[in-house]
């Protein structure tokens, strides 16, 4: 029938689509402001995820128990890591600890303000 079909650009997703338990806001990355939509195409905006109370994570996926347990655990990775690496320091040991801290720090929602000071003072 020669007529084109229509193209739509789609919006940005949460994560898992907040698993029920939040809801999808789309923020500016660059002045953190909530914006009404942002299209998958756009550099400039993110889809994340507002958790309802009791709930955390990327996807809203986790208690804050759960999390709270995970922030727990990570302060103590930490705290083991640098204290056996004070006494030890060469350009490996250096190396080892770059890598240590960056895969224990990876997921930002897991980590407690102490663990991040820690982590920063390294």
């Amino acid at each position: 029938d020669g007529a084109s079909p229509l193209c739509q650009t789609l919006s940005n997703q949460c994560p898992n689509d907040c698993s029920s338990q939040g809801h999808c806001k789309f923020q500016n990355r660059n002045n953190g402001l909530y914006l009404n939509e942002c299209k998958i195409t756009s550099t400039d905006c993110v889809a994340k995820c507002e958790c309802f109370d009791g709930f955390a994570g990327s996807a809203c996926h986790l208690r804050l128990s759960e999390i709270n347990s995970k922030m727990v655990y990570r302060e103590k990775l930490l705290e083991n890591l640098l204290n056996n690496t004070k006494s030890n320091i060469s350009d490996y040991s250096v190396i080892s600890l770059t890598l240590s801290l960056s895969s224990v720090c990876l997921r930002t929602n897991e980590i407690s303000t102490r663990s991040f000071l820690l982590a920063l003072n390294s």
